[in-house]
């Protein structure tokens, strides 16, 4: 049948492929739920959450029972930044399923975007009681415990993660951002060049290493890897941040640009609403590279009122 090829091009990573063929069941029998769900995350798995959304309110339109599926479109409204959204499909799907572990997962997800690290940890660490060995549940714990600057524990939980999911590539990227903290810049190229080689699309793996590779003192390869990030998604606002801050303090002064620095942060900090501390410390730095001062202490300022308590004695020092 149309969905059961569509299942397995699924399966093999073939999404447009399994798209057309979902959609040739749909067009059969319109009332196939299922059909509605899996191309929902097919579209899901393509970054196109819009697409995503509207294939999985129709499949729960038609079956409101699933608890996976209200936690697969809270993921999509989270991709699109509904928070209230994604919050009431994943406490649906709590309600109809207590032991379901994705939908703590996703939780915790948009606690730690909101930043409220205690309770990221805790609907984590609930996933985890109910499912010991789960991959997901034991990445996101160990991110947000390197949020709490945690960095052994977060390395164990991701060490973890991937014991039981080798192939997590998000896994690897954690991992490598941890050991950049520890200073361990060849375990953390290691584990970027992991990432890279499970998801080469993915300009976070590729913007990530470039940071090794300047922790590394290797500043012709961290220039190339950002770059190639920007090449791939030239709106993604981490890549572009950290390019920045690259331009703006590149010890090797032959790297440094700081007008474009300032362009560079510019873009992410538009892209973040100016919400994003670390951004705003970016686009300090890069003005202060350039000499404008004023404007360095203005966007600093700004970085200082919104940190988070565990960074406001480093913004106060950028500041000072």
């Amino acid at each position: 049948t149309w969905l059961d090829r569509g299942m397995v091009l699924k399966a093999q990573g073939k999404y447009p492929l399994a798209a057309i063929d979902f959609r040739e069941a749909i067009a059969l029998n319109p009332k196939l739920a299922t059909a509605h769900f899996n191309i929902g995350l097919v579209f899901y798995a393509m970054n196109d959450f819009k697409l995503a959304l509207k294939g999985y309110d129709k499949a729960i339109e038609l079956n409101d029972q699933e608890a996976l599926w209200f936690v697969s479109r809270g993921s999509a409204r989270l991709g699109l930044s509904d928070f209230d959204g994604a919050r009431t499909d994943y406490e649906q799907a709590v309600s109809l399923d207590p032991g379901l572990s994705d939908a703590y997962i996703g939780l915790s997800n948009l606690a730690l975007i909101e930043q409220d690290f205690d309770e990221a940890y805790r609907q984590a660490d609930t996933a985890l009681s109910l499912q010991p060995k789960n991959a997901m549940a034991l990445n996101a714990r160990g991110w947000i415990l390197f949020k709490q600057d945690k960095v052994e524990d977060a390395i164990y939980d991701l060490t973890r993660a991937i014991r039981y999911a080798p192939r997590l590539s998000l896994a690897y990227g954690n991992r490598g951002v941890c050991y950049v903290k520890q200073n361990d810049f060849d375990k953390a190229l290691a584990d970027h060049t992991e990432h890279i080689k499970l998801d080469p699309k993915s300009p976070f793996a590729l913007s990530n290493r470039a940071v090794a590779w300047f922790g590394k003192g290797d500043f012709k390869r961290a220039k190339s890897d950002f770059e190639a990030a920007e090449k791939i998604a030239p709106d993604v606002d981490e890549a572009l941040n950290g390019y920045a801050w690259f331009l703006a303090t590149c010890p090797d002064e032959s790297f440094r640009d700081g007008a474009l620095a300032v362009k560079k942060a510019e873009q992410a900090c538009k892209l973040s609403d100016y919400k994003d501390w670390y951004q705003l410390d970016t686009l300090a730095t890069a003005h202060a590279e350039l000499g404008k001062f004023d404007d360095a202490v203005k966007w600093e300022e700004k970085a200082l009122a919104i940190a988070p308590k565990n960074k406001q004695a480093f913004c106060q020092e950028q500041l000072d």
